[in-house]
């Protein structure tokens, strides 16, 4: 019974040299870097779904504004278009986005040599926003300094003839 004892254990070399629970030990030291990686993925991809919504709804306001005659009548419904996506208001499209974080502002541009179609005084309205993006808080673990800034503008000239 002793000599079976014996000749079932392994000497200590092959126990340096096992290979058995390698990959397990190789998974403790990969898989935590991994998580991160596809978690910094998914918030880097929720940003830039948010910026696109941005984008759209500055987009969606400015040519709101180009198509009436007096813009400035319809700032409040503009602003309420931009963040809810409806003119009458409701909840926001992106999270704490407001309509104070709206801009509207008009410039007008003489156009007294003809260079561009239309009256001597081309007038145009500019929609800009700027926010804060809050997300998961991966990506903004990795930026040095203050959180992400989203920001966007859309610019078009009043045509009028709408609203």
């Amino acid at each position: 019974m002793g000599i079976w004892l014996f000749h079932k254990r392994k000497p200590l070399r092959g126990f340096v040299f096992d290979a058995s629970g390698s990959v397990a030990v190789e998974a403790v030291f990969v898989l935590p870097f991994l998580i991160l990686l596809g978690l910094g993925a998914v918030d880097y991809s929720n940003m830039l779904l948010s910026h696109h919504k941005m984008q759209t709804s500055v987009t969606a306001a400015g040519t709101y504004l180009s198509r009436s005659r007096t813009p400035q009548n319809y700032e409040a419904q503009a602003r309420n278009l931009a963040v809810t996506g409806k003119l009458s208001g409701g909840s926001a499209i992106l999270p704490s986005w407001s309509v104070s974080d709206i801009t509207i502002s008009y410039q007008n541009a003489q156009n007294s040599n003809n260079q561009y179609r239309g009256q001597e005084t081309i007038k145009t309205v500019k929609v800009e926003t700027r926010l804060a993006y809050q997300g998961f808080g991966f990506v903004n673990a990795i930026t040095p300094g203050a959180a992400v800034m989203m920001s966007d503008s859309y610019e078009a000239r009043i045509m009028g003839g709408g609203i």
